[in-house]
């Protein structure tokens, strides 16, 4: 009997010895156990098969776009009995082990439930079973997943800061760690996008031009920073700027809510001379960051960094949000949040804190596969890609 604290460890042990694997369950969604059966596909090139029920929207849309992209995957029609067996059978070279129990192919499933698996090598009647199964659902339609995800209403989970938290660590960097190419870095941020439609409270996203999201934030604020004169600022332009307005619309705080930087607040709000002369000294900055050509980075962005950096207040949240509001194709947000999760996409990082650690992160991103590339012909893609730095926040970002 296989119990949930362990479930996860025990399914990747099962991976590492299978030459395929056949599952059928009545329900699917992302978390650790597709993230490691998809790490198995693309590193051991291990075979899947996979028979999915969709009854009750319990069944993600996106698991099983990415079930279907690393094998073969069949769904049991609504208009059966309802589908409700947990069955998975792990191919050997010289035997099969097939477990049996209630744990669905599901975060739940997996990590949070407390479920029971019975495993057995004694699999030859579970083999029979799927193989008829299988030929019982038939091929699928090509319009079947995008036909499901028109009709699928998401449930939306009430998730503590700790498990949302666990999530992000374990699935969002995850799909960002996987991106080899422009296209990967592509499924990426739609993965991205549907996670955070699903799990957060606001109800954020990544990629909706209207509302509630990191496109939208860039595209909103990005001409504040860029402005040939900061002298005229509007108080909610301010706090736009800063990451301290929200409204219907507009969630100002991502990239960084400098809330807490007083001093900047200040400098911003105030117009004494001192003031003015600081908002003239990093304005100066960010349009020589606005305005430089591919070539020059990272080397103008650091300095910039070391100018804004070196007036009172402005410390790397504050300097890094500006910078990216203005080249968010060039510039990453870095502050207190996303530091540690940072380090975890890009290795061998130090603390972050100062201008030598920014310059190897910055080396590091422009020599990405993904990030290194032309610029897409396609309309969509060529926003994303204006913006493929700034968007890494929404793999790092700390609720």
């Amino acid at each position: 009997m296989l119990l949930v604290d362990n479930l996860v460890e025990r399914f990747k042990e099962n991976l590492d010895s299978s030459k395929c694997i056949d599952l059928a369950v009545a329900w699917a969604t992302t978390g650790k156990a597709l993230t490691a059966l998809e790490k198995a596909v693309t590193e051991r090139g291990i075979t899947v098969r996979a028979i999915v029920g969709t009854r009750g929207n319990l069944t993600d849309p996106e698991a099983l776009e990415r079930l279907d992209e690393i094998g073969a995957l069949r769904l049991v029609p609504d208009d059966c009995r309802m589908f409700h067996p947990k069955v998975y059978i792990f191919r050997g070279e010289r035997n099969s082990v097939a477990w049996i129990g209630s744990a669905n192919f599901t975060r739940g499933g997996f990590e949070t439930n407390e479920e029971t698996v019975f495993a057995t090598e004694n699999s030859e009647s579970v083999v029979g079973w799927f193989k008829k199964r299988w030929d019982d659902c038939g091929e699928l339609p090509s319009d079947a997943i995008a036909d499901y995800r028109r009709s699928w209403t998401p449930n939306r989970p009430s998730l503590s800061f700790k498990e949302r938290i666990g999530i992000i660590d374990d699935e969002l960097l995850e799909h960002l760690r996987q991106a080899r190419d422009w296209n990967g870095y592509v499924t990426a941020l739609r993965r991205a996008d549907d996670w955070w439609r699903r799990h957060d409270k606001s109800w954020w996203s990544v990629l909706d031009e209207r509302r509630h999201s990191w496109l939208h934030t860039i595209r909103t604020i990005g001409p504040i920073a860029t402005r040939e004169d900061w002298s005229d600022l509007r108080p909610k332009e301010v706090q736009m700027l800063l990451g301290v307005y929200k409204d219907d619309d507009l969630e100002a705080g991502l990239l960084g809510n400098m809330d807490s930087a007083w001093i900047a607040k200040k400098v911003f709000r105030e117009s004494s001379p001192d003031n003015r002369r600081i908002r003239k000294t990093i304005k100066e900055s960010v349009d020589k960051v606005a305005m430089a050509r591919p070539n020059e980075f990272p080397d103008v962005a650091i300095e910039a960094f070391r100018n804004i950096e070196k007036e009172n207040g402005f410390a790397i949240g504050v300097a890094t949000r500006i910078l990216t509001l203005a080249r968010p194709d060039r510039i990453v947000s870095v502050n207190r949040a996303v530091k540690k999760r940072l380090r975890d996409v890009f290795p061998d990082l130090d603390a972050l804190d100062g201008a030598k650690d920014y310059k190897r992160l910055l080396s590091k991103l422009y020599r990405q596969p993904w990030y290194n590339v032309e610029e897409p012909s396609d309309d969509t893609e060529r926003t994303w890609w204006s913006m493929r730095a700034a968007l890494i926040d929404c793999f790092v970002y700390s609720p």
